[in-house]
């Protein structure tokens, strides 16, 4: 009893698409045995229901001499454990295994094939109506993000004095410590055409937006808002206070962002002008 109760331990932990092989070779194996007893001369239908093994595990399985070293009650307990036949039901019943997940087996050991869900690798339909109506406004919102994203201070000097970056720091995007999650979905839902609002429990309720000729677009939930940000922008995270940042790494990093933006308007500027110059000529 112990040795058979050892094993349902096993079973029982392993997981189901395991537990669907183990009895789908169990189930092949009795097949054979099947023909074999067709094509002999004992055709007792007892002994044809008895076709599985009862499964049990000996206390120290990893060892291969272990059975020498047993006295002769055991050897003798042993030797029956090995030879004793039990029916499907008497099988089932040992592995907690219902009628239909023994039918599933029994007609993937047919076909020869593996079980399989008849869902699996397919999308469901609020995951078919986020990814055709949301997800590609969810990137183009996050990519907008990206660009108003900026390294810390810290990091911004260390990178201009060559001084290297923490590891943490590579790809590391932070959005202004002023912002938060829930602003930013806000933001999300507000140029959708619809308004948030937040109760005293921390529920969000969307309304649409009143007056105006807006067009409500189709949004996403405050949770499925959440997992989009860590899975496709694992990177892109909101800056935390930093009080322990001195003032000269501040004051450098405003300054150096001040002079580049200015350097880079000028530049835009001087290339649009070109172009008005350009078409003037050709125009005359």
């Amino acid at each position: 009893i112990e040795a058979v109760a050892r094993y349902m331990i096993f079973f029982f932990k392993l997981p189901k698409e395991s537990k669907q092989q183990v009895i789908i070779e169990w189930i092949k194996h009795t097949k054979h045995m099947e023909q074999e007893e067709e094509n002999s001369d004992n055709n007792s239908p007892l002994v044809s229901r008895k076709l599985f093994l009862l499964p049990f595990v000996k206390e120290d399985a990893d060892d291969q001499d272990n059975k020498f070293e047993l006295n002769q009650d055991e050897m003798n307990a042993l030797e029956e454990l090995t030879t004793h036949r039990v029916c499907k039901s008497a099988t089932a019943a040992i592995l907690d295994f219902g009628i239909r997940q023994w039918k599933t087996c029994t007609t993937a050991a047919i076909n020869n094939t593996l079980p399989r869900h008849g869902n699996k690798n397919k999308q469901g339909g609020r995951s078919k109506r986020f990814n055709e109506d949301v997800k590609g406004d969810l990137f183009e919102f996050f990519e907008g993000l990206k660009e108003l994203a900026q390294p810390t201070s810290t990091r911004f000097v260390r990178e201009n004095v060559g001084t290297g970056l923490r590891d943490d720091e590579l790809d590391l995007l932070e959005l202004p410590s002023s912002w938060s999650k829930r602003g930013l979905y806000n933001r999300f839902c507000d140029e959708r055409g619809w308004e948030v609002k937040t109760s005293s429990r921390g529920t969000i309720q969307l309304t649409k937006k009143m007056g105006g000729d807006e067009i409500q677009k189709p949004i996403c939930c405050w949770r499925t808002f959440q997992r989009f940000w860590k899975r496709e922008y694992p990177n892109l995270r909101l800056q935390m206070p930093s009080e322990d940042i001195c003032t000269e790494c501040h004051t450098f990093h405003h300054r150096f962002r001040h002079t580049t933006q200015n350097t880079n308007n000028a530049r835009r500027l001087t290339n649009s002008n070109n172009d008005l110059v350009a078409k003037e000529s050709s125009s005359n």
